[in-house]
């Protein structure tokens, strides 16, 4: 067997497990005080299991435009998880953490909205054998 073949093998059987996992996802919700007072909107992330929030926490949010490039809205410092000022539109949420499966979904947000998003995380457990 060539080492090209063997490297096949490996990324084969690695794929076959990453799709045999579960995968983190977000659900979107509006918080129970539906506005934020003016018309701004904001999103707030909370993590299921709590334990899968740490400083290394890393949110994206990137506003999709029809037939154009989307353009980079906010990616506040680590270990932030509130995005707040934001005008209405249509909006993608990707929140990323070591160790674990990056969820993203896509937002319609009004002005004035408030979002509760719960990241339902689901730890990255992607394991490599020993080649021998």
């Amino acid at each position: 067997m060539t080492t090209s073949h063997m490297l096949l093998a490996i990324a084969l059987a690695g794929a076959l497990s990453v799709s045999q996992q579960g995968v983190s996802t977000l659900t979107p919700l509006r918080c129970a005080n539906p506005t934020t007072g003016d018309s701004t909107a904001s999103i707030h992330v909370s993590f299921d299991p709590p334990g899968a929030y740490s400083s290394s926490v890393s949110l994206t949010l990137q506003l999709i435009r029809q037939q154009k490039s989307d353009s980079l809205v906010a990616q506040p410092q680590f270990g932030v998880d509130s995005i707040a000022q934001l005008p209405g539109g249509l909006y993608r949420l990707a929140v990323r953490q070591i160790g674990y499966y990056h969820p993203h979904d896509t937002l319609r947000i009004a002005p004035g909205d408030a979002w509760c998003v719960t990241a339902h995380m689901v730890r990255d457990t992607v394991q490599l054998t020993p080649v021998h």
